[in-house]
C-alpha cells in the first residue's frame, strides 16, 4: 500500500487506494468507510488512527474543499465526520449542505468547539469539541445503525 501525505494535510493516497481495493471486494465483507474533514492534523490523525483500530476505513481531508472532492469522486462512502470551522472558502456546514445534494441519507457528524443552540438540520448528530474518542466512536456507531451492526457481523462470520 501506498502512504503519501501532502505538506498541506491533503488526502491520503493510502486511503483511496483502499477504497479502489474494496470496490472489488464482496460488498457485504467490506468495512464502513468515514470521510474525516479536520483542518487540525493533530486532531485529524487521531481521529483517523482511533477509527481506523476500531474497524473503520478513514478517509482524510484537511479542509471542506478537499472533503468534497472527495464527496464526489469517491465509490464508496458510509458516513461524513467534519468540523464546523475550518479555513478556506468551504466551511463544514457548506460541506455538510453540499453532502446532503450529492449523497442523499449520507449520515453527516458535526463537530465544534462552538455548536449552534439550536442543532442543525444538516447533521445526523453533532459533538462537541473536545470529545473523548469513545463519544466519537459511539456518534459514528449510532448514525450509522444496524448498516454497523450487519458489517461488522458480516467480515467476523
Amino acid at each position: 500500500m501506498i502512504d503519501a501525505d501532502s505538506m498541506d494535510g491533503a488526502c491520503r493516497l493510502e486511503d483511496r487506494m483502499t477504497l479502489a481495493e474494496q470496490g472489488h471486494q464482496d460488498q457485504s465483507r467490506r468495512r464502513p468507510v468515514v470521510l474525516l474533514v479536520e483542518d487540525e492534523i493533530m486532531i485529524r490523525m487521531a481521529d483517523a488512527e482511533s477509527l481506523r483500530e476500531a474497524g473503520i476505513s478513514v478517509i482524510e481531508a484537511g479542509n471542506g474543499a478537499e472533503g468534497l472532492a472527495v464527496l464526489e469522486s469517491a465509490a464508496v462512502l458510509d458516513a461524513l465526520i467534519t468540523d464546523i470551522n475550518m479555513p478556506g472558502e468551504l466551511d463544514g456546514l457548506q460541506l455538510a449542505a453540499l453532502c446532503r445534494d450529492l449523497r442523499p441519507g449520507l449520515p453527516i457528524l458535526l463537530a465544534s468547539a462552538r455548536l449552534p443552540e439550536a442543532g442543525d438540520p444538516r447533521a445526523d448528530r453533532m459533538l462537541a469539541k473536545p470529545y473523548a474518542f469513545s463519544e466519537l466512536l459511539s456518534a459514528v456507531k449510532e448514525m450509522m445503525g444496524n448498516a454497523w451492526q450487519t458489517m461488522k457481523d458480516r467480515r467476523t462470520s
